[in-house]
């Protein structure tokens, strides 16, 4: 029992964090706090390639992106919160696919697009989630 609340709240401080940094893209993005960011952004798609991206649109994606990302760690959250604390068995399973919808295409198209700063953070954020998954299967998977 304490196993499984150790990771429901590695969940809820993950989750958390989803948000807060959704919440950073979205205030944050055309800031000196983002420098950060845009060098590696920039490191992966240079300015030679004749690549010409409007400020207004990168902060408009920015907001768009971090508007999603602060939904989608509420909607998690919310899970964690009620049916995924009352070990309710389809919980374990959407947040399992819906990592997996998520991390498979994004790291594929960062891959083939060169961002592999993403593809380092998408997988430790993956693995980060997949953790807490494996050690509380059990818990949601008795007969």
């Amino acid at each position: 029992m304490k196993s499984f609340k150790f990771w429901r709240c590695w969940l809820i401080i993950l989750s958390s964090i989803i948000i807060l940094f959704g919440l950073f893209l979205v205030l944050f993005s055309n800031t000196k706090l983002f420098t950060p960011f845009n060098i590696l952004i920039n490191g992966s798609f240079p300015v030679n390639e004749g690549l010409n991206v409007p400020n207004r649109l990168l902060i408009w994606l920015y907001a768009i992106l971090g508007a999603t990302m602060i939904g989608w760690g509420i909607f998690i959250l919310y899970l964690l919160q009620n049916a995924f604390a009352r070990k309710e068995r389809w919980t374990w399973y959407a947040i399992s696919v819906g990592m997996l919808a998520w991390f498979i295409p994004d790291t594929f198209m960062s891959y083939f697009c060169g961002a592999y700063f993403n593809v380092i953070l998408n997988s430790f954020l993956f693995l980060a989630f997949l953790m807490p998954l494996i050690f509380t299967f059990k818990v949601f998977n008795r007969k």
